[in-house]
């Protein structure tokens, strides 16, 4: 009785601490949104006036992260940069896990021919390398946020679909659907009321845990003149133009670099706080 005692003690101190965390690291990522929501009120500068006089002006009091080779101040155009990249990133997982999880319930559900099509369809994306097929998307596209956006949503979508599919194909033949099919249910109510609800926590657990990459993917494209373009403020855009300033201006990277790390740092660990709570039985293999 006691040992049983300890074992629920244990396991309410467990959950309660990963209900701190999902607190703790929500807060974080509300923060950061809050930054990008605000960003052109927030910055003490004008990120896009040029003041040449000022140029490559190292750290000081009046910039904190210095000006960049235009004169522009860094830390304001670091401001400004997370509305882009962080919205960027945010519109691109939600088009994909909408589109790959809808392609998936209705292969999964429905299966024969339409399954056949849309998954070998599926398999000719996943058949190249991700970031080798986005930059050729990108670069056919003559680039731009939306070339790569849409280019990082051809690689990306296959993996919601599949996920979903899997996810359907298991419950579609349980009892419960099957007395739902008995009861007269269209199948739009069958997937919107029954499927949908048992699949939706692995999608959202999914959804978050890749805003860190897609955030990074679209830094990447950007950082290669595929994505966003001067002089628009984007993280990755701004690493590149400071890349050749490296040695001599450091500052031009440093701050943004460091962004980068912290933004992606949080979500992932916000995205890690909402698996352990949507999904508690993934912690026992976590380690």
């Amino acid at each position: 009785m006691e040992e049983r005692n300890v074992t629920i003690r244990s396991q309410k101190i467990e959950k309660d601490f990963t209900k701190q965390k999902v607190l703790l690291f929500g807060m974080m990522v509300g923060c950061l949104l809050l930054v990008a929501a605000f960003a052109p009120h927030l910055t003490p500068y004008d990120p896009y006036i040029q003041d040449l006089e000022n140029s490559l002006k190292p750290p000081s009091a009046n910039h904190l992260m210095g000006t960049d080779l235009y004169g522009r101040d860094m830390f304001s155009r670091v401001i400004m940069g997370s509305q882009t990249t962080i919205f960027a990133t945010l519109f691109l997982v939600a088009i994909v896990s909408v589109v790959g999880s809808a392609i998936g319930v209705l292969c999964g559900y429905h299966g024969g021919r339409l399954d056949s099509i849309l998954m070998r369809f599926s398999d000719v994306f996943l058949s190249f390398p991700g970031m080798v097929f986005a930059i050729a998307v990108a670069s056919v596209m003559r680039g731009g946020l939306i070339s790569a956006i849409i280019a990082l949503s051809c690689i990306s979508w296959p993996k919601y679909a599949r996920i979903a599919r899997s996810q359907v194909m298991m419950i579609k033949n349980t009892t419960y659907i099957a007395a739902a099919k008995l009861a007269g249910s269209s199948t739009g109510k069958i997937i919107f009321k029954h499927v949908l609800p048992n699949i939706v926590s692995t999608i959202i657990i999914t959804a978050v845990l890749d805003i860190g990459t897609m955030m990074m993917e679209i830094a990447g494209l950007s950082f290669l003149g595929l994505g966003a373009s001067p002089p628009v403020a984007e993280w990755g855009s701004m690493m590149s133009n400071g890349r050749s300033m490296i040695q001599t201006a450091p500052w031009t990277i440093m701050g943004t670099g460091l962004a980068i790390f912290l933004t992606v740092m949080v979500f992932n660990l916000f995205g890690d706080a909402v698996r352990d709570v949507l999904d508690p039985r993934q912690k026992k293999g976590k380690w």
